[in-house]
């Protein structure tokens, strides 16, 4: 069985996505961070149930059980990330899923709220397929949203210059170099600071019927 696994940080006031809160307020961003989550949750879900995957939310920080469980109820699995480096506590998390027994652990993140149930789906079927020992979703910034992995690749992880444009192409270049026969998912884009989330708006306009915590969410703050 597959592990599909969502990334995330607890919405706080004043934590979460401090980028966007310049723009639209701290409270505003902490609520626009809880929506962001529960799309991409609600999506996943549905894959997994379709997949028969299970699905897990590592979170940070540790002192937040409380809040996931209220968030992500049963039948989510969650697990406290206790590693503060970003490429290990994705290399742990993955690692941890392994031992216990998964064929393969796909890990997302958590600020896609419109991202397609189809390209999910995909990427649980590129996991299983013999031939694919690896799969990557590239992000329009240069790095990437989802990544998947049959066995720990620590080189896929360590000294990685996270939140620059380089991390994608450093680590197609790294699973290359390790061997690893890698499946590229179609591009998407995070929703992060005041750009991306005026397009968000102009993406929501026109799909209707997806992310519907994120549009309750915007409702209530100004474009």
């Amino acid at each position: 069985m597959i592990a599909i696994c969502v990334m995330c940080k607890a919405p706080r006031v004043g934590v979460s996505k401090t980028r966007l809160s310049a723009g639209v307020g701290a409270e505003n961003a902490a609520r626009l961070s809880a929506a962001f989550l529960l799309d991409v949750a609600a999506v996943v879900l549905t894959a997994a149930r379709a997949s028969n995957a299970q699905p897990y939310a590592f979170f940070s920080p540790t002192d937040a059980g409380d809040e996931m469980r209220a968030l992500l109820p049963k039948p989510w699995r969650l697990r406290a990330v206790h590693e503060l480096d970003v490429g290990r506590s994705m290399h742990s998390a993955i690692c941890t899923l392994l031992e216990d027994g998964h064929s393969g652990v796909i890990l997302v993140g958590a600020d896609l709220p419109t991202l397609p149930l189809s390209i999910i789906t995909q990427a649980m079927h590129m996991l299983a397929a013999p031939e694919a020992d690896a799969l990557i979703g590239p992000s329009e910034d240069g790095g990437y949203y989802l990544i998947g992995l049959k066995a720990p690749c620590s080189a896929l992880f360590g000294e990685m210059p996270w939140s620059t444009p380089d991390v994608f192409g450093i680590t197609v270049e790294r699973a290359q170099a390790a061997g690893l026969s890698l499946k590229r998912l179609p591009v998407w884009y995070d929703v992060d600071d005041a750009a991306s989330l005026a397009r968000l708006r102009g993406d929501l306009a026109l799909t209707p019927d997806c992310a519907a915590h994120t549009r309750r969410a915007l409702a209530g703050i100004s474009a």
